[in-house]
């Protein structure tokens, strides 16, 4: 199973991947083909091509299938539908319609079994009570929208004794179920690139499947995980740090997602809190992360209750910060007080200065000038080396008349790039701003660029560079969505048509103002496992 972008069956992967695959019931490799036979590498369970293209992928072959009569059976279910049981494949379509099936377990009437794409876009398991049209499935989704042209690993698994299905995406836990009832034992047999509904088979699958395991018995959070990492071993690793509003504007604590690409995301998870809040309001929105030379992760976050959303609200004049190296066990939180007389204190961002060997906070607040109206917001930030003492506060950024918060900055070249939100009425969207300083005399000058976003409000960016492009994430917050932009490194970029909106199946819905961040695989890892705990 090859490179980061390989989707496609091998043996790379070690010695306790190759003991993991040997264990399981059947596993087909699709390396090997006799006439329309396909032998089992695992197990003596052949696959029969009913039509379809064994061919060269990434790595070594896949099964390919292109129209509506392709496809591949066992001569039986393999495994009992009713007992417990793990599915695992990596998988790709090549176009999306209503439903595609990638494998199924077919009973006379349904199948009791579906790995699948379902109508919404998501990658689901489906499982089925009873042998009938009228029964109702019990449905595992993922959070991740599959595009076409894409690999994905997926383990699915159902537990018989506790009724609880799992679903795996790239080797994280991204949805589960407790059903309220048992799976019918199938008689099969399984199947790849349909499903049986109603006596007859459709929900073809445009696309190719790979690595194809089943087996008896429930595969654990590890085991999923060393399947994704054997067949993307050189794979980068990408999380983003979101919050989801759960009741009056209020955030219920950090959330993750991940990415193989940092373009598409899905849930860590199914949605798992890493840190509840617990400091200042009690609050947690605007969640920012950035790793400091030390490989210390720094979280800082919005502490404040939202005066439009909560009833007498009194809003904090600080801000939350904690610190991790593995973003899954945190020092206890710390609520950091502004000595300012603002109105609030709203998206706070770390950065580290190598210069001066210090971290920036940099947040949006309003001074209070009238007690008894909104005031103008600024950008303002506080110096510290050690998240104990703080220098005085200071503007970082502020235009008579103008009103700007959900600064985010990263350094470009021999510069540093300001993102950030024309807070103004029948504005609400985001521009930049240019400066050959962090902070200081000289620094952040001038009126920002036009708008970078549309005819839609925008907030809460964040930076993220791959590859020598430059991505910027924000909030459609009216939209209940998430956008992204992006544009070359080299670009000039305080200009519009420097910029391509990018949004389009980006992100799931519910993801608040957050940020991405490249980790390392051992941080990938402890979180991975952390959310299917």
């Amino acid at each position: 199973m090859g490179g980061a972008d390989s989707g496609s069956g091998g043996s790379a992967g070690g010695d306790a991947v190759e003991a993991l695959i040997a264990g399981f019931d059947a596993y087909w490799d699709f390396e090997t083909v006799e006439g329309s036979t396909m032998p089992s590498s695992v197990g003596d369970a052949a696959l029969e091509l009913d039509a379809g293209t064994v061919a060269p992928g990434p790595t070594g072959n896949q099964l390919a299938l292109s129209d509506g009569a392709a496809g591949a059976h066992a001569s039986d279910s393999i495994l009992d539908t009713a007992e417990s049981f793990s599915i695992a494949a990596w998988i790709r379509l090549d176009e999306l319609t209503e439903y595609n099936t990638f494998v199924s377990i077919d009973g006379s009437q349904v199948s009791a079994v579906y790995l699948q794409k379902r109508a919404d876009h998501r990658l689901a398991l489906a499982t089925f009570p009873e042998d009938s049209t009228a029964s109702t499935p019990c449905v595992t989704s993922a959070e991740v929208r599959p595009r076409p042209g894409e690999w994905y690993h997926v383990v699915t698994t159902r537990d018989r004794a506790t009724r609880a299905q799992r679903l795996y995406v790239d080797g994280v836990l991204s949805g589960k179920t407790v059903c309220p009832g048992g799976v019918f034992s199938a008689s099969g047999p399984l199947r790849i690139g349909s499903g049986r509904w109603d006596g007859t088979h459709r929900d073809f699958l445009s696309g190719a499947i790979d690595g194809l395991g089943v087996v008896s018995r429930v595969l654990s959070p590890r085991d999923a995980l060393a399947l994704y990492r054997a067949g993307r071993p050189q794979a980068r690793h990408y999380l983003f740090a979101y919050f989801v509003e759960v009741s009056q504007g209020r955030g219920d604590g950090l959330r993750l997602a991940h990415s193989h690409d940092g373009l598409h995301w899905g849930a860590i998870g199914a949605g798992k809190v890493f840190m509840p809040p617990s400091v200042g309001g009690g609050s947690f929105r605007d969640p920012h992360v950035m790793r400091d030379p030390e490989g210390v992760y720094h979280l800082v976050w919005t502490t404040s209750c939202v005066p439009w959303a909560e009833s007498n609200c009194v809003q904090d004049r600080g801000f939350g910060h904690a610190t991790s190296r593995d973003l899954v066990t945190w020092s206890a939180a710390d609520y950091v007080t502004i000595d300012l007389n603002v109105e609030h204190v709203w998206a706070p961002e770390t950065v580290f200065d190598p210069l001066t060997q210090q971290y920036m906070v940099v947040f949006s607040a309003p001074i209070d000038a009238n007690p008894s109206a909104a005031d103008p917001h600024s950008l303002y930030y506080v110096l510290t080396s050690d998240f104990e003492s703080f220098s005085p506060p200071e503007v970082l950024y502020s235009r008579p008349g103008r009103n700007f918060i959900d600064g985010t900055i990263a350094r470009v070249g021999n510069e540093f790039l300001m993102i950030l939100k024309d807070e103004a009425e029948g504005q609400k969207n985001l521009r930049a701003l240019v400066s050959p300083r962090l902070f200081g005399e000289g620094a952040w000058q001038g009126d920002p660029s036009a708008p970078l976003t549309g005819n839609y409000a925008a907030e809460g960016p964040s930076i993220m560079e791959r590859d020598g492009r430059l991505l910027i994430y924000f909030d459609k917050y009216t939209e209940g969505a998430y956008g992204a932009l992006h544009a070359s490194a080299g670009a000039p970029l305080t200009s519009p048509s420097s910029w391509e909106d990018i949004s389009s199946s980006t992100f799931f819905p519910g993801v608040r103002h957050g940020t991405p961040i490249e980790v390392p695989w051992d941080v990938f890892e402890k979180v991975a496992l952390f959310a299917g705990e």
